[in-house]
């Protein structure tokens, strides 16, 4: 995988057209609709593969608006499932945990999952 690792996984990811994409790791103080935040947190080495290649690790975030909860959660609960299912059929894309959240400001539940992704280099022409 060549290129931004965010803007490859908010292009490659199965999510639902209506959800918000936020490229960049802080959290709006107000969510309408439900939203993805794509969180870099850093870069690895990676000794057994090609010079230049690196696990990108990275927290994907879902937050959904609160209007009624329990219905809220359900709707996502349902989402969470089938994002995550995708993600398991996606060779350059591995999660390994998913954990239930709340903004800082307390008010929007969410998710947080784990993930990594491997990137090479552009090929030189």
């Amino acid at each position: 995988m060549p290129g931004n690792v965010r803007d490859y996984l908010l292009n490659n990811l199965a999510l639902p057209d209506d959800w918000k994409r936020v490229d960049e790791q802080r959290i709006p103080q107000i969510i309408e609709r439900p939203t993805v935040i794509v969180k870099h947190d850093r870069f690895e080495k990676l000794p057994e593969a090609p010079i230049g290649a690196l696990r990108n690790v990275v927290v994907l975030a879902v937050f959904i608006p609160n209007q009624d909860l329990a219905k809220a959660e359900a709707a996502m609960d349902d989402a969470m499932a089938e994002l995550l299912t995708a993600l398991d059929g996606h060779e350059a894309i591995n999660w390994s945990e998913a954990q239930k959240v709340v903004t800082p400001n307390g008010l929007y539940p969410g998710w947080e999952l784990s993930l990594s992704v491997i990137s090479t280099p552009e090929p030189k022409e």
